[in-house]
């Protein structure tokens, strides 16, 4: 799995209370954006302690503030006991095919309790084959 840094989303963000990715992608910067599906992962790095769950969703939008957006839905859910270092994916897929949207991100809602100590990786992978 190849990474740029330019396409991540999150790179060792640690989450306790629902944020955003501390980056947003511009979709457009890229002329392969939009005409064929863009893999891409969430991965813990790190794991989680405290209690409650985690889901995680895709934004995008045609405004970089994200002032108007659309929202999927990637992993509901996830219980604390379940984010751990190491074991596979939160989510591996793809930003659909001929994306209408300029700029993506990810937003982690924590509910049911607060999280404590672990991290999230998330980008765009660079890998042939996906």
């Amino acid at each position: 799995m190849y990474l740029d840094a330019k396409n991540m989303f999150s790179d060792k963000q640690a989450i306790t209370v629902t944020a955003s990715s501390t980056e947003k992608i511009d979709m457009n910067a890229d002329a392969a954006f939009g005409v064929a599906k863009l893999p891409f992962f969430v991965q813990v790095g790190k794991t989680f302690g405290g209690t409650g769950n985690l889901t995680v969703s895709l934004e995008l939008s045609d405004k970089e503030n994200f002032s108007s957006k659309s929202e999927f839905e990637l992993a509901k859910a996830v219980p604390v006991a379940n984010l751990k270092a190491g074991v596979g994916f939160l989510y591996k897929g793809t930003i659909p095919e001929h994306v209408k949207w300029q700029y993506a991100r990810l937003v982690y809602t924590v509910a049911g309790g607060t999280l404590s100590t672990g991290f999230v990786n998330a980008g765009i992978l660079q890998e042939s084959g996906y």
